[in-house]
């Protein structure tokens, strides 16, 4: 967001990552542990300007956001992430579900059938994957 640090990894910003370890039943109570992750920090500071969390940003949302080039509109950053995440729950709505890049709203839930369903999408020509 202001183009001096990021961080990238496996932390996911997701009911699934947010809400428990899943994956580790066996030896933890899912209901009581988040999922554990690893990241890694990137820092473009003023004494090294290099550009390079910039540039990782533009990329990284370009991507997500089905964009071609980051420009910023009047309403900011949050406002372009949530209209494209809207259009996206009404384009899988259609007969011929597609997305603009690949975001949708946030939702808690952990399935991604039910994911789907909570944003009010219930088309049958989409196959969720978990």
């Amino acid at each position: 967001m202001d183009d001096k640090w990021a961080t990238i990894g496996t932390s996911n910003l997701d009911g699934s990552s947010l809400s428990g370890a899943e994956e580790f039943t066996q030896i933890t109570n899912p209901d009581l542990h988040l999922n554990m992750e690893i990241n890694a920090v990137i820092l473009d500071t003023e004494e090294v300007k290099t550009g390079n969390v910039k540039n990782f940003r533009e990329e990284l949302w370009s991507e997500h956001l089905g964009l071609n080039k980051m420009e910023k509109n009047s309403g900011g950053w949050l406002e372009i992430w949530r209209e494209i995440a809207l259009k996206n729950v009404e384009l899988l709505k259609k007969d011929k579900p597609l997305m603009q890049g690949h975001i949708l709203p946030y939702t808690p839930a952990k399935k991604s059938a039910d994911k789907i369903k909570s944003l009010g999408i219930n088309n049958t020509h989409l196959m969720p994957v978990d």
